[in-house]
């Protein structure tokens, strides 16, 4: 499976830091031991869920991160491509700006592709209303597609936007760093138009 950079990570590590809290640690231990009861029916009578959320073909069609740049709309012009992977569980490409002697032009574009099936998981706007963290992105075209998009930004200094686009057989994440308030010319319409045209909606 195609591995985050460390943008997307640090992202994703101050979403879960935001998001969850931990035990109160003053609140006693909880005893949740209990005898076992015999005859009694715990069944819901609800059917199991046997939704697959194994790998899908949903971007089988991309076999290089050069077809993704080529869906940046130009952002990733004048930027390296640094150890980029491409195989059967997606792809992860990072592109970032080379031998940077000023700070204003530090930048970094990042697209990440994962072929799931999402139909047992998707985050839903409900989840992203309780969270108070993320902001849903309308797009109609993505949710004709029964898809959903949701950003988050962070850092006033060093500045990050990551956006995650969710279809029931695949996740983009399409994120931009930079200095100063900048994301390398990155915005929430920007990264859906990105992550729709690699799914081919």
């Amino acid at each position: 499976m195609p591995r985050r950079s460390t943008l997307t990570a640090a992202l994703l590590v101050a979403l879960a830091l935001a998001a969850c809290s931990g035990p109160d640690p003053e609140a006693p231990p909880v005893d949740t031991s209990r005898a076992p009861i015999d005859d009694v029916d715990t069944s819901t009578g609800e059917a199991p869920d046997t939704t697959d959320d194994g790998p899908t073909d949903a971007l089988a069609h991309i076999t290089s991160c050069d077809q993704v740049a080529a869906l940046t709309g130009g952002l990733t012009d004048g930027l390296t491509l640094v150890d980029p992977s491409v195989d059967e569980w997606g792809f992860a490409c990072l592109w970032e700006a080379p031998d940077a002697t000023d700070l204003a032009e530090v930048r970094s574009i990042e697209v990440i592709g994962q072929p799931f099936d999402l139909r047992g998981s998707m985050t839903t706007p409900a989840d992203i209303a309780a969270g108070g963290v993320l902001t849903q992105i309308p797009d109609a075209t993505l949710e004709q597609a029964g898809g959903i998009a949701y950003s988050m930004r962070l850092g006033d200094v060093v500045s990050a936007l990551a956006v995650t686009i969710q279809v029931p057989d695949a996740e983009i994440s399409v994120g931009g760093g930079g200095w100063a308030g900048q994301t390398a010319g990155l915005d929430e319409t920007a990264a859906v138009r990105i992550a729709t045209a690699v799914l081919g909606l």
